[in-house]
């Protein structure tokens, strides 16, 4: 890792739940820390169910070390929000790899 290339700012983000004033729940996210980022887009497609082809944005995030970060939380980034899909470890307790795909829905 060459000095200087984690040079954006992204946020992570865990599910909450909320209880609205009528007694729903609703989903949403909460940032719990926001930290400096180096990102490696990559090119991925997908065949959806119907046969054709659908293009998926994936991103790898590389961050410092934190024990916090868990596959069920997202990155926000430029207003984005990334699902995590995998995290690895890099190093000893030195880097994370943050495997995402941009959110739809």
């Amino acid at each position: 890792m060459e000095f200087g290339t984690m040079d954006k700012r992204i946020a992570l983000q865990s599910n909450v739940e909320t209880r609205l004033d009528n007694g729903e729940i609703s989903d949403g996210y909460q940032t719990y820390a926001e930290v400096w980022a180096e990102k490696r887009e990559l090119a991925a497609r997908e065949i959806n169910t119907s046969g054709m082809e659908q293009a998926q944005e994936k991103v790898i995030w590389i961050v410092r070390w934190t024990s916090s970060i868990e596959e069920n939380h997202c990155v926000l980034h430029d207003g984005k929000r990334y699902d995590i899909e995998r995290i690895r470890e890099i190093g000893r307790k030195r880097r994370l790899e943050l495997n995402t795909v941009l959110h739809r829905g």
